[in-house]
């Protein structure tokens, strides 16, 4: 008989245990995409609906086709960004370490361009294909048609970041140090416009032509139409990056624990995210043209938030690892959010505001198949106790019956 009760204890806590791992293992393993090490952007390609990854730690780029890696492409050294011309659809991937340009087709490098040594935040001009390298050393902005180097543009200080107005046709380069942005024409420099104190981004609203510039330092955005300032508008503490909602006109702005909502020249609304976190910045910002929510990345807050309009609709948990969600991608093809988190080298898939199980068990998603092994032990674990409190009640174990 005391064998018989250490069996049914020793399988009781068995039992358990598994439950509890399947329950670990429901949180943690079976959501994400393996990538390169130190992943730190997403891009999407809407010629092919692939999904490229710059990893920086490993000097490759991982491409993604819905939830599976078709290809790890070897790149200069530390890709920091990517950007896709729909000119040519080629995709031109910043390495910093370097100083060049990988141009790739698809899965397949078809060139290297040297540019500056400080390449940072390039941008496309769609009209005729030019792709703009600002440099955050060499003062200059490097133009691209195709794999060659057509010009270097001297905007006299350090650059970080560009965007293209296709309204008008020029390119905004920004310089933080001197506070203002340079307004390119084809390869020609046509204005300096001043704007706020350390500008950091830069986005372009196609609906009415304007370009908004976050100001960190000075907690405003300025708004720039041509090569004029026709507004300023007070934000959030710390503004950053910003996304431009196509299907309500409005721009989210990205600041200290929460999110600035502009349209035209006027703040329309603030989102709050101190529930989800209170002392953070969001990484970055995403417009899902499917369901017209923003997604919003926050960093070890293993959150991303979800925003309609001027409302937090709640924030997507992404797992116990994946403790950075640093940039993200919307796949327009499947209606995916693509969620890069530099720390654990990996990749999570949104639908909506749930995230996806990717990985398989026994022929079933993993999350599906994880649950139904933790119910079974956890049945079998209830059963097992059931049957010691029966059998000490009368007098003897249940495997004595």
């Amino acid at each position: 008989m005391r064998y018989a009760r250490k069996i049914e204890v020793i399988g009781a806590v068995v039992c358990a245990g598994i439950a509890i791992l399947a329950v670990v293992l429901i949180l943690t393993v079976p959501y994400f995409i393996a990538v390169g090490r130190s992943p730190t952007g997403a891009l999407y390609d809407n010629s092919n609906g692939y999904v490229y990854v710059p990893n920086q730690g490993s000097d490759t780029v991982s491409v993604i086709h819905g939830t599976t890696v078709v290809g790890t492409v070897n790149v200069g050294v530390e890709p920091v960004s990517a950007l896709f011309d729909p000119k040519n659809d080629y995709v031109y991937v910043t390495n910093v370490g370097s100083g060049n340009m990988s141009v790739m087709n698809g899965t397949t490098i078809i060139g290297a361009v040297n540019v500056g040594s400080d390449p940072q935040g390039a941008a496309c001009d769609n009209e005729n294909g030019f792709v703009y390298v600002p440099d955050a050393a060499s003062h200059n902005v490097t133009v691209i048609n195709g794999t060659t180097v057509v010009a270097s543009v001297d905007i006299g200080a350090g650059s970080e970041g560009a965007v293209y107005d296709s309204e008008n046709g020029f390119v905004y380069v920004l310089e933080p140090g001197r506070s203002n942005v340079t307004v390119i024409d084809g390869t020609t420099p046509v204005a300096t416009v001043q704007v706020g104190s350390s500008p950091i981004s830069e986005t372009y609203d196609s609906a009415n032509g304007y370009v908004y510039v976050p100001n960190q330092l000075s907690s405003n955005v300025s708004v720039i139409s041509g090569t004029v300032v026709i507004g300023t508008v007070q934000v959030g503490r710390d503004p950053s990056l910003s996304t431009y909602d196509s299907r309500n006109g409005d721009v989210y702005v990205l600041g200290y624990a929460n999110v600035s909502v502009i349209n035209n020249t006027n703040l329309v609304g603030s989102v709050s995210l101190a529930g989800i976190s209170s002392n953070t910045i969001p990484q970055s910002s995403v417009y899902d043209s499917g369901n017209g929510y923003v997604y919003a990345a926050i960093p070890f807050a293993n959150a991303v938030a979800v925003i309609s309009g001027t409302t937090l609709v709640g924030s997507v948990i992404i797992g116990l690892t994946q403790n950075d969600p640093s940039w993200l991608a919307y796949d327009s093809e499947n209606g995916y959010v693509y969620v890069v988190n530099s720390y654990s080298d990996s990749v999570i898939v949104i639908a909506g505001t749930s995230v996806m199980a990717l990985s398989t068990f026994l022929g079933l998603p993993a999350v599906e198949a994880y649950t139904l092994i933790g119910g079974l032990a956890a049945a079998v674990a209830v059963a097992a106790t059931v049957a010691i409190v029966w059998g000490d009640r009368r007098g003897r174990t249940s495997l004595e019956w």
